[in-house]
């Protein structure tokens, strides 16, 4: 009896394995259907680097490079803020290791040094020697990174929504199933395959708070490419990383001397400014900060004007 038992539930167990990762499948291949990769790649230590160029040729205007933030990919820029900042600038978006169509690089989560590292390698690739560099939230990390380890081929840095400081309160307790090695293969394909799009987007929206992503964004965006198995895992990890490596970062601030700009939502609950920005400010004061009234986590997309200011600051001869 024990053992018929024991062949139902193992029989059971493999057709609802089954069934999870065929309803991931189908869930991966329809997002990726919808929103394919838009740019061109770079092999890069093997692997795939996926970007988009916008603007004029590499050498005819300053280089304007832009980082996506967790779970993101390059389509958030390419939304509206790269479309206008070609006009004056070539720009380059990167997806970051292991988002939107460029390779994972380091299945135990690649730290914003290791990110920066590579995406330098991919800049340097396309010819580009001297660049401004964007990052929001999690990319803002990235940036700072490159800013410490490669100064010399950066203009300036702008750090908007930024990840600068260590903090207390630590991510949801999702990123840990999803990011653990014992987990992370069970809890991703589940999430994939059967979280409405609904609720995806309503997550992705509600960083905005207690402002909304402006009409279109989020059909741009592609938010089901963040719950892809592989890109979820990567996310999921790089975040469990990241207090550790902005510990280790924030020792280094003393070395920052090329420009930078900061800009933030005084209202941001993702990335609290008084823990991120303000410590930053304090930190290097030559840096230009700049805060936005009521403004929460959507800076990247709500303040355009501030950030083409801060861009043609840091662009200046």
């Amino acid at each position: 009896m024990l053992v018929k038992i024991g062949i139902i539930c193992l029989f059971a167990a493999i057709a609802i394995t089954l069934i999870v990762w065929i309803s991931a499948v189908r869930s991966v291949q329809i997002a990726e259907k919808n929103h394919p990769p838009i740019g061109d790649f770079l092999n890069i230590a093997g692997k795939r680097v996926h970007y988009v160029k916008m603007g004029p040729p590499i050498g005819r205007a300053p280089v304007i490079i832009l980082l996506h933030g967790a779970g993101g990919n390059l389509r958030d820029w390419t939304f509206k803020v790269a479309p206008e900042l070609s006009k004056n600038y070539t720009v380059i978006a990167f997806d970051r290791p292991g988002h939107g169509y460029t390779d994972v690089y380091d299945i135990k989560g690649e730290s914003p040094q290791y990110q920066a590292d590579i995406l330098r390698q991919a800049t340097q690739k396309l010819g580009i020697k001297n660049a401004v560099v964007v990052g929001y939230s999690l990319g803002g990390a990235v940036a700072i990174a490159w800013a410490l380890d490669y100064p010399q081929m950066l203009d300036g840095i702008l750090l908007l929504s930024s990840v600068s400081n260590p903090w207390i309160i630590p991510p949801s307790d999702l990123y840990d199933y999803v990011g653990h090695p014992l987990t992370s293969y069970i809890v991703a394909p589940i999430i994939s395959a059967f979280v409405p799009t609904r609720k995806i987007r309503n997550d992705y929206a509600r960083v905005f708070t207690p402002q909304s992503p402006p009409d279109g964004f989020l059909d741009h965006v592609g938010t089901a490419l963040t719950v892809r198995p592989k890109s979820f895992r990567a996310n999921a990890r790089q975040v469990r990383g990241l207090l550790r490596n902005i510990k280790l970062m924030s020792q280094r601030y003393d070395e920052l001397s090329l420009p930078i700009e900061i800009i933030h939502g005084t209202r941001d609950r993702s990335v609290p400014a008084a823990i991120h920005a303000k410590v930053m400010k304090q930190r290097v004061p030559h840096a230009n900060l700049t805060l936005i009234p009521s403004m929460g986590h959507g800076a990247h997309q709500l303040a355009t004007p501030e950030i083409y200011s801060a861009i043609a600051r840091l662009t200046r001869p």
